[in-house]
């Protein structure tokens, strides 16, 4: 009997209690938790699997090793539980006062969760995670991991409003500016996101803190390599070729061509795991992750006058810090479609220093085609 798809699931011991497929990341896992380092940023794009990740590793580190069995990392570490807290700010943040009233919620539960309480700091959202922060440590007497998804979302969804952009920054720079300050209490950090948005105080406020976005050690933390996909999803592949009437041999290739590409470092190439799964459910080769992975911000943004002819060229060479330094009134284009999965590193010059950027696949070209049609609707009709 085949395993289960793990369509939109991002919760690893869901996962794996109902017995889904789960493509082992756990050596990535274990060499960031033994690296010696203790704070790390992650940039992929919407729907590759950062928020499993995380999942995984807040697992981990609570010392829940009966989910690990038969996994790379079941007899590395010594699973001794730590507390964490698991930050989701992927939730709606559409002013300054709705970001705070979601960020006083959903600490409200972290505390409810590990049964401590934060006294009368519901207004002030930073206050409460260093009281938690504080009090966890003191409960425990051991460090707290802390796991924050999507850390850029509330203020890139209000890019079409910098004035309110501005705002939702402030009520971050001030909340993040707390890990710092914490930095003693605290085991592992571990930030995701999109961008690299220097004044919202994680780049700023962190002086060490370690991207590993395009580190060759970790290239494949996100996404299903070659290998894992015929290995973890014979089965299923079978069941497609079967469907479509075509031989596996063939049936790989139409699979590589629509989905792989993605890469970080111009040597490990992955699939996107969103469109392999529903591909493999649906059994229909289709642009699956467009409709769901384009961040609307980007819509906006590309609205305002920006030509994506320049991604529909063959390459386009950028230096190797082109993603660095992102400033919300000066988001670069090339840089964002980049990180949001439009174009990937197909090359690198050592020699020059410069990155050789390039549409991934065939889901990406179509999806292109369909943004430059999207734009010149109007606004009302974008998703």
């Amino acid at each position: 009997m085949m395993k289960k798809l793990a369509i939109g699931q991002q919760d690893f011991p869901n996962l794996i209690h109902k017995d889904c497929i789960y493509v082992d990341k756990t050596k990535c896992i274990y060499e960031l938790m033994e690296s010696g380092g203790s704070t790390f940023f992650l940039s992929r794009p919407r729907r590759f699997g950062k928020s499993l990740l995380l999942s995984t590793l807040k697992a981990a580190f609570e010392g829940k090793r009966d989910l690990f069995k038969g996994l790379y990392i079941e007899d590395k570490i010594d699973w001794e539980p730590h507390p964490v807290i698991m930050l989701d700010m992927s939730k709606d943040a559409s002013s300054s006062e709705v970001l705070k009233l979601g960020l006083s919620l959903s600490l409200k539960t972290e505390a409810a969760f590990h049964q401590v309480d934060l006294g009368l700091y519901e207004d002030a959202p930073a206050a409460m995670l260093s009281q938690l922060i504080a009090l966890l440590y003191l409960k425990t007497g051991r460090q707290v991991v802390v796991l924050i998804d999507e850390y850029d979302k509330p203020v890139l969804d209000q890019m079409h409003d910098l004035d309110n952009a501005n705002e939702i920054r402030k009520v971050l720079q001030g909340f993040y500016g707390v890990l710092k300050a914490s930095s003693a209490h605290l085991k592992f950090l571990m930030v995701t996101g999109i961008t690299k948005v220097s004044q919202t105080s994680i780049f700023s406020g962190f002086n060490n803190l370690n991207d590993i976005s395009f580190k060759e050690q970790y290239a494949g933390i996100c996404g299903y390599t070659q290998t894992e996909l015929e290995h973890d999803f014979a089965s299923h592949i079978d069941a497609l070729a079967k469907h479509n009437e075509a031989s596996k041999e063939d049936t790989l290739v139409e699979i590589k061509h629509w989905y792989n590409g993605y890469s970080w470092d111009a040597k490990t190439f992955v699939y996107n795991p969103y469109s392999v799964l529903l591909l493999l459910d649906k059994l229909r080769f289709n642009p699956h992750w467009y409709s769901t992975g384009t961040p609307t911000f980007l819509l906006k943004l590309l609205k305002t006058g920006d030509n994506l002819e320049t991604v529909m060229q063959d390459k386009i060479e950028v230096f190797e810090t082109f993603t660095d330094g992102q400033a919300l009134e000066n988001l670069g284009t090339i840089a964002l479609l980049f990180q949001s999965g439009y174009l990937t590193i197909k090359g690198f010059n050592k020699k020059e220093q410069f990155y050789e950027l390039q549409i991934p696949n065939e889901e990406v070209r179509r999806a292109i085609s369909e943004l430059v049609l999207l734009i010149t609707r109007p606004c009302s009709s974008w998703p």
